[in-house]
């Protein structure tokens, strides 16, 4: 399953309220129409979408989908794997703690810190870039950032599919903060482009 470059898509979307579908996640509807341009490229690519749910969102359920494949939390969970080539859509599930200051505090915003198949996948799907995006840009976005530049991979930021954290956890949600994360990420070594750029480069 060896491809380049693959999207990793951080609390964009949850499930629909009729269980049958995904959807945008209200704090990132003003970034929609970026967002369907970015699905369709990877449709038309065949790129390797790998996401997430914010923990206070409405999750997926554990069970057999024909729209993406479900990565269990559980790493004695390995049923997944044999599935693997099936789906261009990946969802790696999240811990929630029932409340978002739990959730902040239990540090459920971070995939790589609640879920013990992530570097398992990483590993599996032998994808040596990572485009990420997303909401939650100082917690959720920059812990998957983190996560897989510790596990050995080069990551991309798309800086204008970003979504601030809220600001009521820690010292978050301005200008201020996104750019002083921005420079800490980029000083670790990522790059960042426009969602423009990623058209041209893939055209």
């Amino acid at each position: 399953m060896e491809n380049n470059i693959g999207l990793w898509e951080v609390d964009c979307r949850e499930l629909s309220e009729d269980g049958k579908k995904l959807k945008l996640r209200p704090r990132v509807e003003p970034l929609a129409a970026k967002l369907n341009k970015l699905y369709s490229l990877a449709r038309r690519c065949a790129l390797t979408t790998v996401f997430t749910t914010c923990c206070s969102g409405t999750m997926p359920d554990n069970g057999e989908r024909e729209d993406f494949l479900f990565v269990p939390r559980q790493g004695n969970e390995t049923g997944w794997e044999s599935r693997l080539g099936d789906f261009p859509l990946i969802y790696l599930e999240k811990v929630t703690c029932g409340d978002p200051r739990l959730n902040f505090q239990c540090r459920a915003f971070d995939v790589f810190h609640g879920n013990r198949n992530v570097e398992r996948l990483l590993f599996l799907l032998g994808i040596s870039t990572w485009i990420v995006f997303g909401n939650g840009f100082e917690l959720c976005v920059a812990s998957s950032v983190e996560g897989i530049l510790n596990a050995g991979y080069r990551v991309q930021l798309i800086t204008d599919l970003l979504v601030q954290s809220a600001g009521s956890y820690g010292d978050f949600g301005t200008d201020e903060s996104k750019a002083r994360v921005i420079g800490g990420l980029r000083a670790d070594g990522v790059e960042t482009l426009f969602l423009r750029e990623l058209i041209q480069q893939l055209s």
